[in-house]
């Protein structure tokens, strides 16, 4: 049986930690987490962040293109009037 060393619990990172890492709130990093795109452990109830994978997930999101949205006027410049 082949067990991936993993490091002691102190060196784990938890929710809060990881946020502040990265400077986004907890539930961003809980979606990140469950969506798969954050590795996570976990150890009983408890969810905890690799540093390593944390560093890896920074490197990977710095490679990709700022999300923006095309601007437009809300309804193309026509009035728009209530169905009465």
């Amino acid at each position: 049986m082949h067990l991936e060393q993993t490091p002691p619990p102190s060196a784990l990172l938890n929710y809060k930690q990881v946020a502040q890492i990265l400077g986004c709130s907890e539930k961003t990093i809980w979606l990140l987490a469950k969506s798969g795109k954050l590795p996570a452990c976990r150890i009983g109830l408890l969810v905890r962040f690799r540093p390593a994978d944390v560093e890896s997930f920074i490197r990977a999101s710095q490679d990709l293109p700022a999300v923006t949205k095309p601007r437009t006027p809300k309804n193309d410049g026509r009035v728009v009037r209530p169905v009465l």
